[in-house]
């Protein structure tokens, strides 16, 4: 497939690969980094209110979101940051009722929207590459490697099973392979 297109698709970049081939990647502006926006704004909350935040926070913002409803949640676009291709763009939360107005629902809200961002380049992709429907999807990054929730979330709104590579700091250390097959050829097999 040719770089002319890959511009069909916003927010998917061309990462260099072993043998010449590249990689398509879906990426985000914000990506995990909105739920620790959203961990802030309960320490900033708690700091308010004249209280030290627990040290375990992200696991109690994780276990009220778990207890969600998902059919009555509030709904969010986690791009705090912008698109690549809107970087005006910013976040938004909406569908707030009196029912789910609470810390769980946000946190629920955050994590789904990040999810869907990344849903939603995986979806324009499908639709510039139907006849390539992946089987699988391979998830980074220390929000997916570090939250379950996300990860069963992210599982239902694509239907493809998640996998995360073992080895953190993906992006270096593919860097590291790379460059290792490079001045090697017969390391390909490593990768």
């Amino acid at each position: 497939m040719s770089k002319k297109d890959i511009s069909r698709i916003e927010n998917v970049n061309i990462r260099p690969f072993i043998d010449g081939k590249n990689l398509l990647v879906g990426v985000t502006q914000c990506g995990g980094y909105a739920y620790t926006l959203l961990k802030r704004f309960f320490e900033k909350t708690a700091d308010m209110l004249g209280i030290e935040p627990p040290p375990d926070l992200f696991a109690r913002m994780e276990s009220a979101a778990a207890r969600i409803d998902p059919l009555d949640c509030i709904q969010a676009n986690t791009t705090f940051l912008g698109t690549y291709s809107d970087p005006a763009k910013r976040a938004e939360y909406f569908n707030i009722s009196e029912n789910n107005f609470t810390p769980g629902h946000l946190t629920y809200a955050t994590l789904h929207g990040i999810s869907k961002e990344l849903f939603d380049i995986y979806h324009n992709y499908l639709e510039v590459y139907i006849d390539k429907k992946p089987t699988k999807i391979i998830g980074a990054g220390n929000c997916i490697r570090s939250t379950p929730l996300i990860k069963k979330i992210i599982e239902n709104i694509f239907s493809l099973p998640l996998h995360i590579n073992p080895q953190k700091e993906e992006a270096v250390y593919g860097a590291a392979l790379l460059a290792l097959s490079k001045m090697n050829p017969s390391t390909d097999r490593l990768i």
